[in-house]
């Protein structure tokens, strides 16, 4: 007899591990056959559908057909950017749109730009919806599973799709984020001034699409974009909060994640306190830490009994529309050069990197020098291991509050977030001098490393549920919204 199946909706590399981490526990618990769809591109796209593939897992391909081969993971698929690729099925206006000479339809694309944006973009919303139906009609899952309900993704649409059929949705996230941090992303982009003609029109219809920061309107995404999603009634009741949407559940990390959610306006019926997969990798590596720390070194060919430093290199954010001027550094190549000296700087620890699941760990070897080593295995895995945790503004430094590790955090752009303002052991500064003689204090004087270590236990159980049962509730809560 055929196990129900569970469609899990995997559109970044942000969400992949914790996705899969999900995927992993529904296939092993006998009950459940997870359907890992790969429906939107993204940098690390061809690794994760190896490991998936490699593991058993059943994948799906953009169009929602199942992948028969292993497919070559050291092969790269092209970046993704916050828009989608191409739709699968092209209309009469963009075919015959293509078919005039270049200069005619530069001229259009100068004329009317924004007209044509949004024509596109509700061709694309139609394309999206057909696909979906054929993916849902085709494998009738008993349940749809994705890590963030964003509007710039089409996971509004699966969630509606889904709906339709009779099928529920749940989120189990993988970041924080809240009107602050969309704002601070986008506030030098000019596709999100709400002064282009197309926003202001936006705005005066929808005005739940408009967020002012600094003095500055924003839209949350450029109209072409969120005008479609309101025709078809799939626009979130809040566009700027993340999860706004209409997924049945969000299964929660933590008391702190509860907290956080509500004080962004979701709904308390829709938080059910799980804990995280995550969690319970965090619970199994910190009551093992000791032996799972010296193997780790035997295998980067580090010296046992050291105490460990563990940092996560920050992410480029120099790639948003208009820049990070805030910054102190003027390129990303620049800024990842001062992290690794100031972490080479550093005596008596064993120092380690853990990457973003953006990045191929192959373009970052370079970095493995004077002692520094980069690590394969998932953050969650590492961070029981360590003695101090070095990041910036990272969602993944709540799992290092959760484990009770000290961690610095550089805001080094300058985001000015206040997810962990009121973390006694979460010392967060944004100089440069500040951050070097925060990280030479706390590397160099055992009893303050201590101190911050005891201020960080102190709120360690509100961060993170360490009982290793975050499974079974996540289960549980499977087969509540699948029956």
């Amino acid at each position: 007899m055929s196990r129900p199946k569970v469609l899990v909706n995997i559109h970044s590399n942000s969400f992949f591990p914790e996705l899969h981490r999900v995927a992993l526990l529904l296939s092993r618990s006998g009950k459940y056959e997870p359907l890992m769809f790969f429906g939107w591109d993204y940098a690390t796209i061809q690794r994760d559908i190896a490991l998936c593939l490699s593991e058993g897992l059943t994948c799906l391909d953009e169009a929602g057909k199942v992948m028969p081969t292993v497919p070559d993971a050291t092969s790269r698929s092209a970046v993704s950017s916050q828009r989608p690729p191409p739709p699968a099925q092209r209309h009469f206006i963009i075919r015959t749109f293509r078919k005039l000479p270049l200069l005619w339809q530069q001229k259009i694309k100068h004329a009317y730009f924004g007209f044509f944006l949004l024509v596109r973009s509700y061709l694309y919303w139609n394309d999206r919806f057909a696909l979906i139906r054929g993916v849902i009609g085709t494998h009738q899952p008993k349940l749809i599973v994705i890590g963030g309900d964003l509007v710039h993704y089409d996971t509004a649409v699966l969630i509606r799709v889904a709906h339709d059929h009779g099928v529920k949705a749940l989120i189990v996230p993988t970041m924080m984020s809240d009107q602050l941090e969309m704002a601070e992303s986008y506030l030098n982009s000019p596709g999100h001034d709400y002064r282009r003609p197309l926003n202001r029109l936006l705005g005066l219809l929808y005005p739940r699409w408009i967020y002012t920061h600094k003095g500055k309107k924003l839209v949350r995404t450029p109209a072409s974009w969120a005008f479609p999603m309101e025709w078809k009634g799939i626009a979130p009741p809040d566009p700027w909060i993340l999860h706004s949407g209409f997924a049945d559940a969000i299964a929660v990390e933590s008391d702190a994640m509860v907290e956080y959610y509500r004080r962004c306006g979701l709904p308390q019926a829709k938080l059910v306190s799980t804990g995280s997969p995550a969690n319970d990798n965090l619970a199994r590596a910190l009551s093992e830490a000791e032996s799972l720390r010296e193997n780790l070194y035997q295998r980067l060919g580090l010296p046992p009994g050291k105490p460990m430093l563990l940092t996560a290199l920050p992410p480029d954010q120099h790639y948003l529309v208009g820049g990070r001027p805030e910054c102190d550094f003027a390129t990303y190549g620049e800024l990842v050069e001062f992290w690794m000296n100031s972490i080479r700087a550093v005596e008596g620890f064993n120092r380690i990197v853990c990457l973003h699941p953006a990045v191929h760990k192959e373009d970052w070897l370079h970095l493995e020098r004077d002692g520094v080593k980069i690590a394969a295995e998932g953050t969650p895995d590492l961070i029981p291991l360590c003695d101090l945790f070095v990041a910036s503004v990272s969602s993944v430094i709540r799992w290092a509050i959760g484990a009770g590790k000290p961690v610095v955090n550089y805001d080094l752009y300058k985001f000015r977030y206040n997810d962990y303002r009121k973390s006694p052991g979460v010392l967060t500064m944004e100089t440069q001098s500040e951050y070097l003689d925060t990280l030479k204090r706390l590397t160099s004087d055992p009893a303050f490393l201590s101190e911050v270590a005891d201020r960080q236990k102190q709120s360690a159980a509100h961060w993170a549920r360490l009982d290793g049962k975050a499974g079974e509730r996540i289960l549980a809560l499977v087969n509540q919204l699948s029956n």
